[in-house]
């Protein structure tokens, strides 16, 4: 069963990957601020149900790991980009908050139409993944 926790885990770990960092437990208490023992009782979860390796202290994301981790980042760049264009909040303040849900960001305004700046990231996305 995946939770939301886990995927928390698989997302930063990703992202991680993506950025060029070594994945180790550090990397994740950091980027997910949470503390050391948490990031290893979540390791273990994750190792458990196949979704990682460690190796010498090194997390990787394993073939099955990676597909949900791809998934939940397409989803939440989906997200991003329909803030932006559909509901015309700023790109930086849409992408803001890594641990935020979607709901956290909803407007209580009127969009103006007024922008037309995209965040990079969202840009870049390979939706043929």
């Amino acid at each position: 069963m995946i939770t939301v926790s886990k995927e928390n885990y698989l997302k930063a770990i990703l992202e991680a990957e993506r950025e060029g960092e070594t994945v180790i437990s550090a990397t994740l208490a950091h980027w997910l601020s949470v503390s050391p023992p948490a990031v290893a009782m979540a390791l273990r979860r994750l190792k458990r149900d196949g979704f990682v390796r460690v190796q010498r202290g090194r997390v990787r994301l394993t073939a099955a790991g990676r597909q949900i981790a791809r998934r939940l980042s397409l989803r939440h760049h989906l997200i991003e980009r329909m803030l932006s264009e559909m509901f015309d909040m700023e790109w930086y303040k849409v992408h803001d908050d890594r641990k935020a849900g979607p709901r956290r960001h909803l407007p209580t305004r009127q969009p103006d139409h007024s922008g037309d700046a995209h965040c990079p990231q969202t840009a870049r996305l390979d939706f043929a993944q």
